[in-house]
């Protein structure tokens, strides 16, 4: 049974050890708890149906479709679902395109502040942003993931 006390994690990428990685440092957190995991945005779209999770990580590139057209697709079904991204991509274009398709946040996986860091610390995504890609035309938003505390 999951504690519904904690945030649940739906975690997306077609890296293993990477979705491995971040289950054990979400995991380690007292009030987070990721639920699910999936390889690919069909696996994902099922995954989110079954579990229903409180904040979905995924990545934006897959063999099968993108990480934007998944989050348009878990959004048009599930319009309230709390979506950040969490890649190595982090040009203008792909950061446009995801906020535009509805991201809550957008943190990059080879930065060491992306780890989140507990209920009070969770996916803030606009400084990382700021730290990650300086000098960009982007106009920065800062923003957290939706999550009311």
């Amino acid at each position: 049974m999951i504690d519904q006390a904690r945030i649940r994690v739906l975690s997306v990428d077609n890296h293993p050890l990477l979705r491995e990685g971040i289950a054990t440092i979400i995991n380690d957190q007292p009030d987070m708890l990721v639920v699910a995991q999936a390889a690919d945005g069909r696996e994902a779209i099922q995954q989110f149906r079954a579990h229903r999770p409180d904040i979905t990580l995924l990545d934006l590139k897959f063999r099968d479709i993108s990480g934007i057209d998944t989050m348009i697709a878990i959004h048009r079904e599930f319009p309230g679902a709390r979506i950040v991204v969490l890649t190595i991509f982090d040009g203008d274009i792909d950061i446009r395109r995801a906020l535009k398709a509805g991201a809550h946040g957008y943190l990059l996986a080879n930065r060491p502040t992306c780890v989140p860091s507990g209920r009070h610390g969770i996916f803030y995504a606009g400084q990382f942003l700021k730290e990650a890609s300086p000098g960009r035309n982007i106009n920065y938003m800062e923003f957290w993931a939706g999550y009311k505390f």
